[in-house]
């Protein structure tokens, strides 16, 4: 499938956000990595660890739209809403369990059993910051991902270049000949038919 190009204004935007997505994801993939350094159970974090790689391959997938391969357009989007949602989950379970002490149970079942404030014990509540501030800023981008990617004016960008491709083709094959009026000269006798042009009638 040929490249599909975009518009400078699309692209532009597309690129910043996405390169927002890429140091928000650098972040949480720190936090966690230190909060899970000072944990006395090191496969408590099973599941941020598959949204952290789950999150890299949608970059990679988002950075092959934007240079034009649209085979990809609905998967990326649906994927990365999913994964936005997740974000926005853990971005609460980080935030009101690991951040503040609370309990799974006090939130009526929105979040797994496991999550629970003992789980970071002996984690220095900076590490456990980077990592809410990973979710959160990752939440944040990826909604303003979606919004450009569900926004893209490829089809109608690419119609206005081609229709403006071919106004210049036309203007410029065009050839205009002038007109010419050419004149033939007649003869005073007038053709018979079956006969010599010009012979009369013989008289005796």
């Amino acid at each position: 499938m040929a490249p599909v190009r975009h518009h400078p204004a699309h692209l532009g935007a597309g690129a910043a956000v996405l390169g927002c997505i890429l140091l928000s994801w650098l972040i949480l993939l720190a936090g966690i990595a230190a909060c899970q350094s000072q944990m006395l159970n090191k496969t408590a974090l099973g599941f941020e660890w598959w949204i952290i790689c789950f999150e890299f391959l949608l970059v990679c997938l988002a950075a092959t739209h934007l240079s034009g391969y649209h085979r990809s357009h609905a998967g990326l989007v649906a994927l990365k809403a999913v994964n936005t949602v997740l974000c926005m989950v853990y971005a609460n379970i980080w935030n009101k369990i690991y951040r503040q002490g609370g309990a799974s149970e006090d939130f009526g079942g929105l979040y797994p059993g496991s999550a629970d404030a003992s789980t970071m014990l002996g984690v220095t509540p900076n590490r456990i910051d980077c990592a809410l501030a990973g979710f959160v800023l990752l939440s944040i981008f990826n909604t303003l991902l979606l919004a450009v990617l569900g926004t893209a004016p490829t089809e109608r960008y690419n119609d206005n270049v081609a229709s403006a491709r071919g106004t210049q083709m036309s203007t410029t094959t065009t050839t205009t000949y002038p007109a010419t009026n050419t004149t033939y000269p007649t003869s005073a006798a007038t053709p018979v038919q079956g006969g010599v042009p010009g012979a009369g009638t013989t008289v005796v």
